[in-house]
């Protein structure tokens, strides 16, 4: 359901935040994990959207915020990148490549939540 593609997608993003932690702090070790969470959670996405475009019904609570949110992990990517690539301005690239990470984590929290919230099924009067 979406609501478990999201749900686990947050937690692949949060355990992606630990896993930069570990290579930020430890010069690069667990870069490896860094990268395949990375590809874990963009499959997820690409999952979700797929699901959400076919879905008329969360097409229209879900559809904006998923691109919104594939557009920060597109501009991690390129931020991540950037690490490894620009030399003189290190530190900005990597602050900015945290930050934004932080903001994807709480967009799919906050799109986490709602799918629970939007997509609740009513409970029968007649079983309460």
């Amino acid at each position: 359901s979406i609501r478990r593609l999201w749900v686990t997608t947050t937690i692949f993003i949060y355990l992606q935040l630990i896993a930069g932690a570990i290579v930020r702090h430890t010069k690069g070790e667990g870069l490896y994990y860094h990268l395949t969470l990375a590809a874990l959670i963009a499959m997820h996405l690409i999952f979700i959207l797929a699901k959400i475009v076919k879905d008329n019904k969360i097409r229209e609570k879900f559809l904006a915020p998923t691109i919104f949110l594939l557009s920060l992990l597109m501009l991690q990517i390129l931020l991540g990148v950037g690490v490894f690539v620009v030399r003189l301005s290190r530190v900005l690239i990597t602050t900015a490549h945290q930050t934004n990470g932080a903001l994807i984590l709480a967009t799919a929290v906050v799109l986490s939540l709602r799918s629970f919230r939007s997509l609740r099924t009513e409970i029968p009067a007649a079983r309460l």
